[in-house]
């Protein structure tokens, strides 16, 4: 190298030049640590990203780890020293130090070893720190979305989201409300979360409050400054001495307001564009969830209903068969919101893979899409054969049968097997039939003994006096006997281990009756399962 040319270390060490000359170009705050005499020198930026003015406080050893989160000062004083012991040649970590306001931040610190004694033990560091906060704030973000969508469900669910916005947007209050009116009167909280624990929620006055514009504006409202002043019957807000407000609606697929969420704190915060677009999505989330349990509270009342008029025998079984039509048809399009939801964090997070750790969440956010998908699909396949004109006609069992086999994908190691005279006739609906064998075949390989060295599904039909017997025999995982009476319950899942929704038998057997097919089914746990069809041969 030419002897003109100096290094930035041999200018740092050989001249006396300030921090904010040498890196005038930065807006992060810079360092510079004397590890000898264990002071650190700092630019005015390193104090004002955390809050406080410049030259507030002298930046010992102490006042340092005391400024990091205690759970990260582990994790990055063994980087540190890892690299004054030459271990990784750049000290680059990521942890939480505390504001001036008490609230914690993500930064990026990074740092250079620039000079060693003569007996080569370290002198000097410098480096910088980086604001990361909104990329932190962001992967929390999504993370929470993701879990509370995959594995959560009521108050779990909304308990979990309420104490993650409370981290994520450092506030002190968290109120989820309910509501079956446009306009209320009071407000029925789901959840409150306040300062650090759920307190037990107490019916609250909207009139007066800022809550009450969220209903009259549809639409989010945003209040910092002096709310105590400003909404003077709020009880709430006196209490607390609330100086922030947030309050978002909560939509349910319709495209009514089903309830709120607001967040408040007693002290001064900013609302960034990425804290916008998190909150939307978190009402998006929530909303969809209190959709769905009134959804599921609709389903439930219908149950019961249907079981007291079919004990009764009265007229008003045809009424409930009608809403549970019409609760089909609902529920496939009330679904279209959570998958908007789930698609929109799809899209976000499309972008910012950038590690293995957003590869996995990246997939299992893809796989619960999919999954609400084949739901909406089963969902709408209910409605599609309750509200099927039954059309029968000869359907040769020949052609109906090859077909289908066609369309299947059959896994390494899985047989179908025949034993039909195909010269045979059958007279019903050809729809409701194909129904009917697909989701039995289906199910054959689906539920297949993975541990048993060959798997099959056999094809039996036997003709009796004027009907077919057909028979889908297979030898697969089975269904235990516990649940023999109950196999066409709606929503009834068989196994533990069944990744499917508990329509499929369901489905089935609501096409065999509107076909006129007799419908039977024999199951062993472990040895396998026989599906029995009885379907006439003429008119």
């Amino acid at each position: 190298m030419p002897s003109s040319k100096i290094s930035l270390e041999d200018s740092i060490l050989n001249r006396e030049l300030s921090l904010e000359t040498i890196f005038n170009a930065f807006t992060d705050g810079v360092y510079d640590y004397n590890i000898k005499n264990k002071l650190t020198s700092v630019s005015d930026n390193f104090y004002r990203i955390l809050g406080y003015e410049p030259g507030e406080f002298e930046i010992t050893d102490e006042r340092w780890d005391a400024l990091i989160h205690p759970d990260d000062l582990k994790f990055a004083s063994s980087l540190f020293y890892d690299h004054l012991e030459g271990k990784i040649p750049r000290y680059v970590a990521e942890y939480r130090m505390i504001r001036k306001d008490g609230n914690y931040q993500w930064i990026s610190c990074t740092g250079q070893l620039v000079g060693k004694d003569k007996e080569g033990k370290p002198l000097r560091v410098i480096g910088a720190i980086k604001s990361i906060h909104s990329k932190k704030q962001l992967e929390f973000g999504m993370k929470t979305l993701i879990h509370t969508a995959s594995t959560l469900r009521g108050m779990d669910f909304f308990k979990y989201m309420a104490r993650s916005m409370a981290d994520l947007f450092q506030v002190n209050h968290v109120i989820i409300c309910t509501t079956n009116d446009q306009k209320p009167s009071k407000l029925e909280p789901l959840v409150m979360w306040v300062h650090d624990s759920f307190k037990k929620y107490v019916q609250l006055e909207i009139t007066g409050t800022p809550s009450e514009q969220v209903y009259e504006k549809k639409e989010r409202v945003f209040i910092y400054g002096d709310l105590v002043k400003e909404f003077p019957d709020d009880a709430y807000i006196q209490e607390y001495q609330i100086f922030g407000y947030y309050g978002v609606p909560l939509y349910g697929p319709s495209n009514e307001i089903v309830g709120h969420m607001c967040m408040m704190t007693e002290k001064e915060g900013v609302v960034r564009q990425w804290m916008e677009a998190m909150i939307e999505l978190f009402a998006q989330s929530i909303g969809s969830e209190v959709e769905r349990i009134k959804n599921e509270e609709e389903l439930h009342k219908l149950n019961k209903l249907l079981d007291r008029q079919v004990k009764e025998r009265t007229i008003q079984l045809e009424k409930a068969v009608e809403d549970l039509d019409s609760f089909f048809y609902k529920a496939s399009h009330d679904l279209r919101a959570p998958i908007t939801t789930l698609e929109g964090i799809y899209n976000l997070l499309e972008s910012e893979i950038d590690s293995e750790e957003k590869q996995r969440l990246f997939k299992l956010l893809g796989s619960q899409i999919i999954s609400i998908k084949k739901l909406n699909r089963s969902i709408i396949e209910v409605g599609n054969i309750r509200n099927h004109l039954f059309e029968p006609k000869q359907i040769s069992l020949e052609l109906l049968l090859k077909e289908l086999i066609q369309g299947l994908t059959l896994p390494k190691g899985f047989y179908i097997e025949k034993a039909i005279d195909y010269s045979l006739e059958v007279y019903t609906d050809e729809y409701l039939l194909s129904t009917l064998l697909i989701e039995f075949i289906s199910n054959s390989i689906k539920h297949r003994d993975i541990e048993k060295s060959k798997c099959f599904v056999r094809i039996e039909i036997v003709q009796s006096n004027g009907t077919i017997d057909l028979a889908i025999i297979d030898n697969g995982t089975g269904i235990s006997d516990r649940f023999e009476r109950d196999y066409f319950k709606l929503f009834l899942r068989a196994s533990t281990t069944s990744s499917g929704f508990g329509l499929g038998l369901y489905k089935a057997k609501l096409a065999a009756d509107k076909a006129g097919i007799e419908l039977s089914i024999t199951s062993q746990e472990q040895k396998g399962t026989e599906i029995r069809l009885t379907i006439p041969i003429k008119a």
